[in-house]
């Protein structure tokens, strides 16, 4: 399981331990969860950001590459055209 996925990792597991059964670590997490979905909208999941935009749904990694592909080409035309 994900102690095992940790221990792989190099996390020894009386540091797993003490990681996960951490309440007060927990609540910050949650809480900063909540913050930042509130903050942004999100109601629900798969919810993606690139470069600031929004991405709902269930997306591909080919369809997120081509998101990522379109952008790096935006750039490369704006550094191009602005360059002397």
């Amino acid at each position: 399981g994900l102690k095992t996925f940790a221990q792989v990792g190099g996390v020894d597991a009386n540091t797993f331990d003490a990681c996960v059964n951490d309440i007060e670590r927990e609540t910050k997490i949650l809480q900063a969860k909540k913050d930042a979905t509130d903050q942004l909208g999100i109601d629900h999941t798969p919810y993606f950001f690139i470069n600031g935009t929004a991405y709902e749904g269930d997306k591909t990694a080919d369809a997120i590459g081509q998101v990522v592909d379109q952008l790096i080409q935006a750039n490369q035309t704006t550094t191009t055209t602005t360059t002397p």
